[in-house]
């Protein structure tokens, strides 16, 4: 073979390695293979090849002479940065090409005579450059809405692409000719490089500080920090429940869950009596021991959570019990106690990751839903703590206002955290003694408010198992409220009739005399606490409740309005839940798709979850986020990066339903209105109104259903009690991309609108006697209505200006 072609199979051995790993990703990613597409790939490469052919700098007596193409590429890499950091999706794939052209360079210099050792660092110290810039890019444009695991994922699939396009470029040498530019002695190379990058670091880091809530949210007329929550009125349900048996069957669902564990086994021990409860409890614990279980091992930091539970449950056994525990055991125990809070002082790598995001130094109480608070609280509070730790613990504990004296509720958007949050603020009220009753009783109507009539746990973004009849019974206990104990029953029997098991939950350890009455709270507009665990932020919109009422067929609607907190996801003016007749309609597509991470980073939640798996607006992305969505197929085809917050335009509750209109402003150029019509025994009706740059857009909907025999209409639920026609509000007919989950009758729907640009689409859903209603279009333009017609009458909604002028192109 002769060398120019050798030289030629070296290229192309390296280029297509790195098409074919781009290829690879893009397909885990879901995106579709497409000729044009690798083409354009293919393209990329080739000219980031052929263009650091021009630009290597070229060593001579110990300097580097960066040539005048090198110095107007970066010029030109500023400006196309700029650009793209506008939102400009072509300056983006310019500056990505520049990039990588200009690494590649560095990466070969001609008339180089330095160490093979030295060259090979250099040039993976640039891949790992070719990597991580253009992902701090993205995240910095993107307001860190990626999950940080992916990102390193993405950064390390980027730095391998362009080694294997070094490859191919030190086989493609350099013209000998002499090089005219500019002389630079190496060690200033580097220095500046090494400023470069620790002033870019700095600034990410505070970036990535600042991502997480939103400074000054919008608010509304009527919400103050004492009353950040709106509500109508509801009539009440006429079920009645009797409170001994309420307590019963909570009992029983603790005791016949299959996964209990120690905390479980020391409820049961306290609420019945029964000391073969607490012979199990004495046997699971001491097995713990002897394994040295949260003293020596744990994956996660949320092992302090279960630490917790047992420093809870453990004195309150052994008093209960006296002869249980024998003398050697009870000193077993405290010496346990004490490796527990060595190690949950200790700092680990985990904890330099929440100290950057935090703004803290690094600590080893966990702060995600105060946690570590809480175990440090309660082994003070029990005397089990290491003695020699106990003043650093007390500092810890007295440094800043936590629990329920700090806020109400717990600022990860997760309904399954709220729970958590409540045990930990009670541990902690256990030391202080304090229980401001305002703050106490919005942590547990914030449960009572987002909970549908017949008791079914609202589990968006599931980020554990839903504890919420445990927590029900905690309130009733703790406020003596009787609505408390009717969201227990409720909540026991949905638990019941879907086979979950109920986890243990303290301060539930005797039966609370107290008639179940239903609540009467209506439709509701919920603003909370923002922030962080250490940092709280400003009030903030959170969620719209609309119910029909507190018996068990009422309709339910839950809309998301946000995307803040450390375990955030991407729902800002989305629809997690409808439920209607006691059966779910509408839900967020859940799953576990990565199965091959640990076990932490596995579990489908936060901003894991991609926007197209909710149900809300979709826009296609611009800028660089476009440009490594295209490269890589990272994020997908989708946008990620959903506004924090929407503007609540109006909200007007009424008995059994009401009105509300949501906005988000300014995502890639795009203004989504989102009005809700929830009519009081009548149909659901959801209108979206999106206006942007001349970009893809569509809204998505997964519907526990499947298609009936008119286009654009679906029959809803289990037993098929509902429907949901699509209805496109252009003149022209838009698409509605259809795909049945295996195994499952849920059905994912897209519409994608007929233009560019714009969106416009009526979702009517008809519940109960209004299923099989005919649903048009009337009237003209400027006053174009919704008109619905069935058996049970007729509804008449009119439509937003916005929507009743617009015209196809």
């Amino acid at each position: 073979m002769t060398r120019p072609a050798g030289r030629i199979t070296a290229v192309a051995a390296g280029g297509t390695l790195a098409l074919a790993l781009l290829e690879t990703s893009r397909a885990l990613a879901g995106l579709p293979f497409s000729l044009s597409g690798l083409a354009g790939r293919a393209l990329f490469a080739i000219i980031a090849i052929a263009a650091s052919r021009t630009l290597r700098p070229r060593r001579a007596r110990g300097r580097w002479i960066v040539p005048a193409s090198a110095l107007a590429a970066t010029g030109a890499l500023a400006l196309s940065g700029g650009a793209a950091a506008l939102g400009s999706t072509a300056g983006a794939w310019i500056a990505l090409g520049l990039f990588f052209a200009l690494t590649l360079a560095a990466a070969l210099p001609s008339g180089e005579r330095v160490s093979r050792g030295r060259s090979v660092t250099r040039i993976f110290v640039l891949s790992a450059v070719a990597g991580i810039v253009p992902m701090a890019a993205l995240e910095l444009a993107c307001r860190f809405a990626h999950e940080e695991i992916f990102v390193l994922l993405a950064a390390l699939l980027l730095a391998a692409v362009w080694l294997l396009l070094v490859l191919a470029a030190s086989a493609w040498p350099s013209r000998n000719a002499p090089v005219r530019g500019i002389a630079i002695r190496p060690g200033a190379l580097v220095g500046t490089a090494i400023l470069l990058a620790a002033a870019g670091s700095a600034a990410a880091i505070s970036a990535y500080q600042e991502s997480f809530f939103e400074p000054h949210p919008p608010p509304f007329p009527g919400i103050s920090a004492d009353a950040p929550f709106l509500c109508g009125r509801s009539a009440p349900s006429s079920g009645r429940f009797d409170a001994r048996q309420v307590f019963d069957r909570l009992i029983a669902r603790v005791a016949e869950n299959p996964d209990k564990g120690t905390p479980e086994l020391g409820m049961l021990a306290l609420a019945t009596g029964d000391r073969a409860w607490g012979g199990c409890f004495r046997e699971s614990l001491l097995a713990e021991i002897a394994e040295g279980q949260f003293s020596r091992r744990g994956k996660t930091k949320f092992w302090q959570y279960g630490a917790a539970l047992r420093a809870y449950y453990f004195p309150r056994v052994a008093a209960g019990y006296p002869e249980l525990f024998s003398p050697g055991e009870l000193l077993r125990a405290r010496a346990w106690f004490g490796a527990i809070n060595r190690r949950a002082l200790a700092v680990g790598w985990d904890d330099l990751v929440y100290a950057a995001a935090y703004r803290k130094r690094p600590e080893g109480p966990y702060e995600n839903q105060e946690n570590g608070a809480a175990l440090l609280a309660i082994l003070e509070v029990e005397h089990l703590a290491e003695p020699r730790l106990s003043a650093a613990n007390r500092r810890y504990l007295d440094r800043a206002s936590r629990g329920w004296q700090a806020r109400s509720r717990n600022s990860d958007d997760a309904f399954s955290y709220q729970s958590e949050w409540i045990t930990n603020a009670y541990l902690q009220s256990l030391r202080t003694g304090a229980r401001p009753p305002a703050a106490v009783r919005r942590s547990f109507d914030w449960l009572l408010l987002q909970t549908p009539p017949d008791g079914f746990a609202p589990d968006y973004n599931p980020s554990g198992p839903p504890r919420l009849p445990g927590s029900a019974y905690f309130g009733a206990s703790l406020l003596r409220d009787p609505a408390f104990l009717w969201l227990a029953a409720k909540s026991v029997r949905s638990f019941e009739a879907r086979g979950l098991p109920v986890w243990a939950q303290p301060g539930v350890e005797r039966f609370v005399d107290l008639p179940a009455l239903s609540p009467e709270a209506g439709s509701c507009l919920l603003y909370g606490e923002s922030g962080l665990p250490n940092r709280p932020g400003p009030l903030s919109p959170d969620k719209i409740v609309f119910r029909g009422g507190w018996n068990d067929a009422d309709p339910y609607l839950l809309l998301d309005l946000r995307f803040e907190g450390w375990h955030r996801y991407r729902a800002t003016n989305t629809i997690p839940l409808l439920r209607a007749r006691g059966e779910t309609l509408v839900s967020e597509e859940q799953g576990n798709p990565f199965s091959f991470l640990p076990i932490e980073r596995r579990l489908f939640r936060d901003k894991r979850i991609p926007r197209e798996n909710l149900n809300g607006l979709l826009v296609e992305p611009r800028g660089i986020a476009a440009a490594v969505s295209g490269l890589a197929g990272f994020g997908g085809a989708w946008a990620q990066d959903p506004p924090r917050v929407a503007r609540v335009e109006s909200f007007a509750p009424v008995p059994g339903g009401g009105r509300s209109v949501s906005v988000v402003a300014g995502w890639n150029g795009w203004t989504h209105r989102r009005s809700i019509a929830f009519e009081p025994g009548g149909p659901i009706v959801v209108l979206d109104d999106a206006r942007g740059p001349a970009n893809e857009s569509a809204v998505a909907w997964h519907v526990e259903g499947s298609p009936d025999r008119a286009a654009g209409r679906y029959r809803l639920g289990a037993s098929g009690s509902a429907e949901l026609i699509l209805v496109p509000l252009d003149a022209a007919p838009g698409r509605i991309l259809e795909r049945h989950r295996p195994d499952t009758r849920g059905l994912d729907l897209t519409y994608l609108p007929p233009h560019r640009g714009r969106l416009g689409l009526a979702s009517v859903f008809l519940v109960g006697p209004w299923r099989g209603a005919s649903v048009a279009l009337a009237g003209g333009i400027g006053g174009r209505r919704l008109e619905v017609t069935g058996a049970n009458g007729a509804f008449s909604l009119e439509l937003p200006r916005e929507a009743a002028t617009r015209r196809p192109e």
